[in-house]
């Protein structure tokens, strides 16, 4: 029997160079800002600069800070609210950027302190507080369905520790 070594035609090579394209990954950071209002969560949603879905603030990690921090200037500048991102990472999430590029986003719970009258992107973004179950319901993709849940859960388990709702 003849064995016979098979060279990969120009369409395989093509979309094998075309997976590899897709494979460039960024990491990103970003913030659920959330309150606690007379026992009931809210989290502050903003829109997409093309403002046709409710998402986190997020973005690329800022050049000299960690990813708490580049999330909390995320939730400032888009969100135009002040506060601490916790070292409690909620999930991932993955946003496609463009054909060759795939964000993974690390997101970060954070007490809202402030929320600004005026902010840096009001002029792209609206922003909204919206109840953790309404917020469940509006937000783009599984994965952000799943980070909504996580902190939920980990917000309502620490209050009834603690006993006082926050």
């Amino acid at each position: 029997m003849k064995t016979v070594k098979l060279k990969p035609s120009a369409k395989d090579k093509e979309k094998k160079k075309s997976a590899m394209k897709k494979s460039r990954t960024i990491c990103q950071s970003g913030a659920v800002p959330y309150l606690m209002e007379k026992g009931e969560i809210r989290v502050m949603l903003v829109t997409s600069t093309a403002g046709d879905a409710w998402i986190f603030p997020k973005g690329n990690i800022a050049k000299g800070m960690d990813t708490l921090k580049s999330a909390a200037k995320e939730a400032y500048e888009e969100a135009g609210v002040l506060g601490e991102c916790r070292n409690d990472i909620l999930g991932v999430i993955q946003i496609e950027k463009s054909p060759s590029e795939l964000a993974e986003v690390n997101i970060y719970p954070l007490k809202i302190e402030t929320v600004l009258p005026e902010w840096q992107e009001s002029a792209v973004r609206s922003r909204r507080l919206f109840r953790i179950e309404e917020a469940i319901g509006v937000i783009r993709g599984e994965r952000s369905r799943k980070v909504l849940e996580t902190l939920r859960e980990r917000l309502l388990d620490r209050s009834e520790r603690s006993g006082n709702g926050n």
